[in-house]
């Protein structure tokens, strides 16, 4: 090999070298340890820029990821504050996500693709990662999305912070999609909010 093939060789290991080092270092936050709630392997894993479809919904690399274990309202659904006034609740739980992951990496992790083509699994923004902390686990914390107790318990203490603050949607009632003020508001026992409930029922918004 001459002299100057060597030299192309080295450069071409040494720029490989330098990438490596810098994926390391990129993904070596607490945001790449294990997820929670994702036991053993990760068959799905995407990285890469991402969108919001909906509240706990988002596409990365053009793979849609269901947020795993919450529920959040959808972009129809309308929220009545705590002075009755409406607001449109689902349209800025999506705004939240998309804020969340606006032009920042994102990594999510999934071990079952689902009928609708998403995957569900967690997600982690190294945009806004505060101590590795989900997505997930960031709209239940902030009060836009509740748990959903058909898939585990990991964000109910989150969510019972959140409701004691009435936290976002936490702020009041809520009303069916497409129904106005004026009309019969969706009571509050249909998604398990009453009083006494510890922490949001399983109806779904």
């Amino acid at each position: 090999m001459t002299t100057s093939g060597v030299r192309l060789n080295i450069q071409r290991w040494l720029a490989t070298a330098v990438l490596g080092i810098a994926a390391a270092g990129i993904f070596a936050s607490g945001a790449e340890a294990r997820p929670q709630g994702l036991h053993g392997k990760c068959p799905y894993v995407f990285i890469g820029q991402a969108r919001a479809i909906d509240g706990h919904t988002l596409s990365v690399n053009g793979q849609p990821f269901r947020l795993q274990g919450i529920d959040a309202p959808t972009p129809q659904t309308r929220c009545l504050d705590i002075h009755h006034n409406p607001w449109p609740c689902g349209e800025e739980a999506q705004d939240r996500l998309a804020a969340l992951i606006d032009g920042a990496r994102v990594a999510c992790y999934g071990r079952r693709m689902r009928t609708d083509g998403s995957v569900l699994g967690i997600c982690y923004s190294y945009g806004y990662a505060p101590g590795g902390e989900s997505l997930n686990a960031v709209l239940v914390r902030e009060g836009w999305a509740k748990p959903d107790p058909d898939q585990g318990k990991d964000y109910d203490t989150l969510a019972r912070k959140a409701r004691r603050d009435r936290s976002n949607i936490w702020s009041g009632d809520y009303l069916e999609p497409g129904v106005g003020p004026a009309d019969k508001i969706r009571p509050r026992t249909t998604l398990g909010l009453t009083r006494h409930n510890a922490i949001p029922g399983g109806a779904s918004f």
